[in-house]
């Protein structure tokens, strides 16, 4: 579907390197997400993938196109939903005209694009009213709506959505992305930037993590987090701070020393204990918290790529 290969982008006016030999596929039918901090180059990514900006060397193909010499035949068939504040629109129009007018320039007549807007709107449960006040006196929200429309309504096969949650209601996002994964079970396929670690590991099939312009690592959330960390965790919930309880400290210097364990990590009055297998090992920390008189409430579950990301984080910044 496509296929990015030792792309590489410097801006000149302050020799910031976006993309360094960045390299990524993404199959049909699938939802890539695209995860890293704010200006780790997931946005000059998704403008060169679209041919708003152009790179410096590498290549990208799209459907088996060339990213370079068949431009028109690929922007048929995709679609771009930017950042809040980054689509242009006609500030004295409705959303809904704004919406209406960039359609026909791409080829849908008027009657079909208020079919597609009420369609997609009434499944998404957002009230349609909200499209037809001017642009110009649009919230944030509001104005991030006629965006995530205008990019939906052309019905493309690969669609890039580049931080598209910001300023969106959390409810009405969820809706959102319900319908995202709708549209890539009927073989479309979406390319999700994010800051936010829970929303990509939520929606996507797979997840490319980017850091200064370089692809860490690509793979499902499961399999990053834990070729990665290599963990399992408890948590230990308390009623109160755990650094105020009586013997916290010598239960957790022997988690901290018991060959089982790897280590306790303290935040508030949660102890997070990180082991090998915590099905096996619970049996060994309800011994421990006996032998010291505590009872906590017991959470156990896998490492979560949150966890796994920002290991990657403290080693970069080491």
């Amino acid at each position: 579907m496509l296929k990015a290969q030792n792309i590489c982008k410097t801006f000149q006016t302050n020799k910031i390197k976006a993309l360094q030999d960045f390299s990524l596929e993404i199959e049909k039918g699938e939802i890539m997400g695209l995860l890293g901090p704010n200006g780790a180059g997931k946005t000059t990514f998704v403008k060169i993938a679209v041919g708003v900006l152009a790179k410096d060397s590498g290549s990208i193909s799209i459907f088996g196109y060339d990213g370079d010499k068949d431009r028109k035949k690929i922007s048929e068939n995709i679609a771009w939903i930017p950042q809040e504040g980054v689509q242009k629109m006609l500030y004295q129009k409705t959303g809904r005209e704004n919406i209406i007018y960039y359609s026909w320039i791409r080829g849908l007549t008027r009657k079909e694009t208020n079919l597609r807007i009420d369609k997609i709107m009434d499944q998404m449960l957002i009230n349609k009213k909200v499209i037809d006040k001017p642009y110009r006196l649009m919230s944030g929200g509001q104005k991030q709506y006629v965006n995530i429309m205008n990019g939906l309504v052309m019905n493309a096969d690969l669609i890039f959505c580049d931080e598209i949650s910001v300023s969106i209601d959390p409810i009405i996002s969820k809706n959102i992305y319900l319908y995202l994964k709708e549209i890539v079970e009927e073989g479309k396929t979406v390319l999700l930037t994010s800051q936010n670690i829970d929303e990509v590991e939520d929606l996507s099939n797979r997840v490319a993590l980017i850091n200064e312009g370089k692809i860490m690592t690509v793979d499902t959330p499961r399999k990053i987090s834990r070729n990665i960390l290599k963990y399992e965790i408890i948590d230990l919930i308390f009623e109160r701070n755990v650094s105020e309880i009586p013997k916290m400290s010598e239960f957790c210097n022997e988690l901290e020393t018991h060959k089982l364990f790897l280590s306790g990590i303290q935040d508030n009055n949660k102890l997070r204990v990180q082991c090998k297998t915590a099905k096996i090992f619970l049996a060994d920390i309800l011994q421990l918290l006996d032998k010291y008189s505590l009872n906590p409430a017991i959470e156990a579950g896998k490492a979560n790529l949150k966890m796994a990301v920002q290991l990657i984080k403290e080693e970069n910044e080491a």
